[in-house]
């Protein structure tokens, strides 16, 4: 049985945990830099595309960092 018919998902790739990583490793306090080196990517700019920040998590981060 595929994966994404036993996890009930409509579409399912395994590489989207790279970005389900990804994200949770930068929402937990890891730097940019090293997120990049964990995924192993030549280009930074190839990390940010992995990156998925809801509005939630931005507005948290800027209500932080503007007190």
């Amino acid at each position: 049985m595929r994966a994404n018919k036993k996890l009930e998902f409509e579409k399912f790739h395994p590489h989207m945990l790279r970005h389900t990583c990804a994200t949770n490793l930068l929402k937990n306090g890891a730097d940019l830099e090293t997120v990049r080196q964990i995924l192993g990517h030549e280009d930074i700019k190839q990390t940010q595309q992995y990156l998925h920040l809801d509005t939630s998590y931005i507005k948290s981060v800027y209500d932080v960092c503007m007190k």
